[in-house]
């Protein structure tokens, strides 16, 4: 959304014409008034670019950001498509460690710290499980983008991404090859036609084997807006555990390990 700033030039302020610049204030009409009128057919502009009316974020109330649990993966990629690897296993797993985050994804390899966890956990065969609701602030076609990935991302977006969410069912995988010379990770991109003003539950299940691991997770609404994005610490809030105020709209997914 493009913004109009409004200034005075030097011109002006030193040959003392600054209140011929001002609106007419009728109260009094010698004097100049302060501000521009507030007739509702007056435009605005927000501060915030990212914050349009076409994309207005949820109400907040320490709801902000995605669930996650950090599980112990025992299998070694050792060919296309990770053989014998299922997300969906994990469903009745008690996790090692549970938290929260404003955003998923890692642009590069995974260090010894994982998000904001405050214990060390291992950088190699771990899967990470990430649940929130998209607060959908536009109706139409959203895009959900998977990038970088090594070695294994599955995607859900809907009803599935809160319960009955299996490996056959995914909306997006992408995964680490070990074919061709060039980048062997991994993409996937899909579409989900919403309606606005909704929240809708997404998921985004990644498994990492031997090595280093990564993988990028970017939301785009209809319009273009950017609404979540791996490496952006700040202005991912359309991104929410709950609702605050109508539980019934988007109550708090089960417990890991418990997940229907």
């Amino acid at each position: 959304m493009s913004r109009i700033v409004y200034s005075l030039g030097l011109l002006s302020l030193a040959t003392g014409a600054l209140s011929s610049l001002l609106p007419w204030n009728p109260l009094d009409p010698g004097k100049p008034s302060t501000g521009y009128p507030t007739d509702p057919s007056y435009p605005t502009y927000p501060t915030d670019p990212s914050a349009c009316p076409s994309c207005s974020k949820p109400k907040q109330c320490s709801n902000v950001g995605w669930d996650w649990a950090y599980y112990p993966n025992p299998l070694t990629n050792n060919g296309e498509n990770y053989p014998g690897f299922r997300g969906d296993a994990f469903k009745a797993q008690t996790p090692s460690y549970t938290n929260v985050t404003p955003v998923i994804g890692k642009a590069s390899a995974f260090s010894t710290t994982i998000y904001n966890a405050t214990t060390t956990l291992a950088s190699t065969y771990f899967v990470l499980n990430q649940h929130a609701y998209l607060w959908a602030c536009e109706k139409g076609t959203w895009q959900f983008d998977i990038t970088g990935v090594d070695d294994l991302a599955l995607a859900w977006v809907g009803d599935l991404a809160y319960s009955g969410w299996t490996d056959g069912n995914a909306n997006g995988r992408a995964v680490w090859t070990f074919q061709g010379t060039g980048s062997h990770t991994g993409s996937a991109s899909f579409t989900a036609e919403l309606e606005g003003s909704t929240y809708v539950p997404v998921r985004f299940l990644f498994a990492n084997g031997q090595g280093g691991g990564a993988f990028k997770v970017t939301i785009t609404s209809p319009s273009g807006i950017i609404v979540h994005q791996t490496g952006r610490d700040t202005n991912n809030d359309w991104i929410v555990r709950y609702s605050c105020y109508d539980e019934s709209k988007a109550p708090k997914f089960p417990d890991f390990g418990k997940e229907p």
